[in-house]
Protein backbone atom coordinates (compact mmCIF):
# COMPACT_ATOMS: atom_id res chain seq x y z
CA UNK A 1 0.00 0.00 0.00
CA UNK A 2 1.69 3.69 -1.05
CA UNK A 3 1.24 6.27 1.37
CA UNK A 4 -0.75 8.38 -0.78
CA UNK A 5 -3.79 5.59 -0.53
CA UNK A 6 -4.73 6.12 3.16
CA UNK A 7 -7.45 7.74 4.08
CA UNK A 8 -6.80 9.32 7.32
CA UNK A 9 -4.00 10.80 8.19
CA UNK A 10 -3.21 11.38 11.98
CA UNK A 11 -0.39 13.74 12.93
CA UNK A 12 1.71 14.27 15.96
CA UNK A 13 2.45 18.08 17.23
CA UNK A 14 5.70 18.01 18.62
CA UNK A 15 8.93 17.10 16.41
CA UNK A 16 6.55 16.18 13.38
CA UNK A 17 5.11 19.25 12.00
CA UNK A 18 6.56 22.06 14.66
CA UNK A 19 9.96 22.36 16.09
CA UNK A 20 9.37 22.67 19.71
CA UNK A 21 10.70 24.55 22.17
CA UNK A 22 13.76 23.62 24.23
CA UNK A 23 11.23 23.40 27.29
CA UNK A 24 9.21 20.63 25.14
CA UNK A 25 11.95 18.49 24.17
CA UNK A 26 13.58 18.43 27.45
CA UNK A 27 10.35 16.95 28.75
CA UNK A 28 10.30 13.92 26.72
CA UNK A 29 13.59 12.79 27.19
CA UNK A 30 12.77 12.46 31.17
CA UNK A 31 9.53 10.16 30.50
CA UNK A 32 10.69 6.52 30.80
CA UNK A 33 7.55 5.44 28.25
CA UNK A 34 9.03 7.15 25.40
CA UNK A 35 12.04 4.70 25.92
CA UNK A 36 11.26 2.11 22.97
CA UNK A 37 13.25 -0.58 25.26
CA UNK A 38 10.78 0.03 28.02
CA UNK A 39 8.07 0.03 26.05
CA UNK A 40 8.93 -3.38 23.89
CA UNK A 41 9.48 -4.83 27.37
CA UNK A 42 6.89 -4.32 28.73
CA UNK A 43 3.98 -3.93 26.04
CA UNK A 44 1.63 -5.83 28.47
CA UNK A 45 1.23 -1.88 30.11
CA UNK A 46 0.24 -0.27 27.26
CA UNK A 47 -1.25 -2.45 24.29
CA UNK A 48 -4.65 -2.58 25.13
CA UNK A 49 -6.99 -0.14 24.62
CA UNK A 50 -9.13 1.42 28.03
CA UNK A 51 -11.93 3.78 28.34
CA UNK A 52 -11.27 7.29 27.98
CA UNK A 53 -12.11 9.79 31.08
CA UNK A 54 -13.17 13.45 30.07
CA UNK A 55 -10.72 16.12 32.08
CA UNK A 56 -12.80 17.21 35.18
CA UNK A 57 -12.67 20.08 37.19
CA UNK A 58 -9.05 19.61 38.88
CA UNK A 59 -7.47 19.11 35.94
CA UNK A 60 -8.79 22.37 34.64
CA UNK A 61 -7.15 24.23 37.42
CA UNK A 62 -4.15 22.56 36.24
CA UNK A 63 -4.64 23.60 33.00
CA UNK A 64 -5.00 27.19 34.32
CA UNK A 65 -1.59 27.01 36.38
CA UNK A 66 -0.24 25.55 33.53
CA UNK A 67 -1.72 27.99 31.21
CA UNK A 68 -0.35 31.39 32.63
CA UNK A 69 3.67 29.33 33.32
CA UNK A 70 3.12 28.75 28.98
CA UNK A 71 1.79 32.11 28.39
CA UNK A 72 4.84 33.46 30.29
CA UNK A 73 7.59 30.81 28.71
CA UNK A 74 6.47 31.16 25.26
CA UNK A 75 6.43 35.13 25.37
CA UNK A 76 10.40 34.41 25.15
CA UNK A 77 10.17 31.03 22.94
CA UNK A 78 7.69 30.65 20.61
CA UNK A 79 7.28 26.94 18.18
CA UNK A 80 8.06 27.03 14.35
CA UNK A 81 6.43 25.08 11.72
CA UNK A 82 9.05 23.27 9.95
CA UNK A 83 9.79 23.11 6.28
CA UNK A 84 6.89 21.13 3.66
CA UNK A 85 4.72 21.09 7.33
CA UNK A 86 2.13 23.34 5.41
CA UNK A 87 2.29 22.07 2.03
CA UNK A 88 1.51 18.37 2.64
CA UNK A 89 -1.15 19.59 4.90
CA UNK A 90 -2.45 22.03 2.10
CA UNK A 91 -2.25 18.85 -0.51
CA UNK A 92 -3.80 16.22 1.59
CA UNK A 93 -6.88 18.69 1.99
CA UNK A 94 -7.01 18.94 -1.87
CA UNK A 95 -7.21 15.70 -2.29
CA UNK A 96 -10.20 15.56 0.23
CA UNK A 97 -8.15 13.37 2.75
CA UNK A 98 -9.03 13.24 6.43
CA UNK A 99 -6.49 14.71 8.83
CA UNK A 100 -6.45 14.46 12.49
CA UNK A 101 -3.81 15.62 14.90
CA UNK A 102 -2.61 13.36 18.50
CA UNK A 103 -0.41 14.51 20.70
CA UNK A 104 0.65 13.47 24.05
CA UNK A 105 1.00 17.21 24.53
CA UNK A 106 -0.96 19.37 27.05
CA UNK A 107 -4.35 20.11 25.40
CA UNK A 108 -4.21 24.00 25.91
CA UNK A 109 -0.50 24.57 24.82
CA UNK A 110 -1.55 22.31 22.13
CA UNK A 111 -4.40 24.50 20.81
CA UNK A 112 -2.42 27.75 21.28
CA UNK A 113 0.56 26.43 19.40
CA UNK A 114 -1.45 25.80 16.37
CA UNK A 115 -3.60 29.16 15.94
CA UNK A 116 0.02 30.84 16.34
CA UNK A 117 1.20 28.70 14.02
CA UNK A 118 -2.08 29.04 11.68
CA UNK A 119 -2.36 25.35 11.32
CA UNK A 120 -5.97 24.71 12.64
CA UNK A 121 -8.35 25.01 9.44
CA UNK A 122 -6.31 21.82 8.72
CA UNK A 123 -7.43 19.32 10.79
CA UNK A 124 -10.68 17.31 11.25
CA UNK A 125 -9.93 16.38 14.81
CA UNK A 126 -7.52 17.77 17.41
CA UNK A 127 -7.08 15.55 20.66
CA UNK A 128 -4.67 15.62 23.01
CA UNK A 129 -4.08 13.11 25.31
CA UNK A 130 -4.80 14.85 28.91
CA UNK A 131 -8.22 15.55 27.86
CA UNK A 132 -8.83 11.82 28.34
CA UNK A 133 -6.16 10.78 30.54
CA UNK A 134 -4.91 8.12 27.97
CA UNK A 135 -1.07 8.91 26.98
CA UNK A 136 1.31 7.03 24.52
CA UNK A 137 1.71 4.37 23.70
CA UNK A 138 -1.52 3.30 24.77
CA UNK A 139 -3.41 2.84 21.14
CA UNK A 140 -6.94 4.01 22.43
CA UNK A 141 -6.60 7.65 21.21
CA UNK A 142 -5.83 6.67 17.83
CA UNK A 143 -8.76 4.10 17.71
CA UNK A 144 -10.94 7.07 19.07
CA UNK A 145 -9.86 9.31 16.28
CA UNK A 146 -10.57 6.49 13.76
CA UNK A 147 -13.64 5.28 15.19
CA UNK A 148 -14.76 9.22 15.12
CA UNK A 149 -13.73 9.93 11.24
CA UNK A 150 -15.49 6.52 10.07
CA UNK A 151 -12.24 5.48 8.65
CA UNK A 152 -11.29 1.66 9.31
CA UNK A 153 -8.05 0.83 10.38
CA UNK A 154 -6.58 -0.55 7.74
CA UNK A 155 -6.66 2.67 5.80
CA UNK A 156 -5.61 4.87 8.66
CA UNK A 157 -2.21 6.02 9.38
CA UNK A 158 -0.08 7.82 12.28
CA UNK A 159 2.96 10.01 11.37
CA UNK A 160 5.37 10.83 14.28
CA UNK A 161 8.85 11.36 15.08
CA UNK A 162 9.69 9.34 17.86
CA UNK A 163 9.73 5.61 18.54
CA UNK A 164 6.84 5.69 20.70
CA UNK A 165 4.61 6.79 18.01
CA UNK A 166 5.47 3.90 15.99
CA UNK A 167 4.68 1.71 18.81
CA UNK A 168 1.53 3.42 19.54
CA UNK A 169 0.43 3.07 15.89
CA UNK A 170 1.75 -0.52 16.39
CA UNK A 171 -0.45 -1.35 19.17
CA UNK A 172 -3.37 0.57 17.28
CA UNK A 173 -3.14 -2.28 14.43
CA UNK A 174 -2.45 1.05 12.56
CA UNK A 175 0.23 1.62 9.88
CA UNK A 176 3.11 4.00 11.24
CA UNK A 177 5.50 6.44 9.50
CA UNK A 178 8.11 8.39 10.78
CA UNK A 179 10.23 11.42 10.31
CA UNK A 180 13.87 11.20 11.02
CA UNK A 181 14.46 14.86 11.59
CA UNK A 182 12.49 15.35 14.94
CA UNK A 183 13.17 14.35 18.58
CA UNK A 184 13.60 10.96 18.30
CA UNK A 185 16.91 9.49 17.04
CA UNK A 186 17.06 7.45 13.97
CA UNK A 187 17.84 3.74 15.54
CA UNK A 188 15.61 4.30 18.01
CA UNK A 189 12.99 5.20 15.41
CA UNK A 190 13.91 1.77 13.11
CA UNK A 191 13.80 -0.25 16.33
CA UNK A 192 10.36 0.24 16.52
CA UNK A 193 10.25 -0.59 12.82
CA UNK A 194 7.72 1.43 10.73
CA UNK A 195 6.09 1.00 8.00
CA UNK A 196 7.38 3.85 6.32
CA UNK A 197 10.36 6.23 7.29
CA UNK A 198 11.40 9.48 5.48
CA UNK A 199 14.45 11.46 6.72
CA UNK A 200 12.06 14.78 6.88
CA UNK A 201 8.55 15.95 5.34
CA UNK A 202 10.27 17.09 1.88
CA UNK A 203 10.98 13.59 1.81
CA UNK A 204 7.86 12.79 2.49
CA UNK A 205 5.92 15.51 0.44
CA UNK A 206 8.07 13.90 -2.43
CA UNK A 207 6.89 10.44 -1.63
CA UNK A 208 3.07 11.88 -1.82
CA UNK A 209 3.71 13.94 -5.05
CA UNK A 210 2.89 16.98 -3.53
Amino acid sequence: MRLSDFELFIFDFDGTLSKPTLLVSLLRYFKRRYNVDFILSHSELFASAKEPEISGSKAEKEESFYSKLYNFYSFFFKPKIKKNAVEILEGLKKRNKKIALFSDGKEDRIRKELAMLGLEEYFDIVLAADAIKIFKPNPTPLLLIAKNMHVPISKSIYIGDMAVDILTAKFAKMSSCAVGDGLGTTQSIKKAKPDFFFENLEAMKKELKI
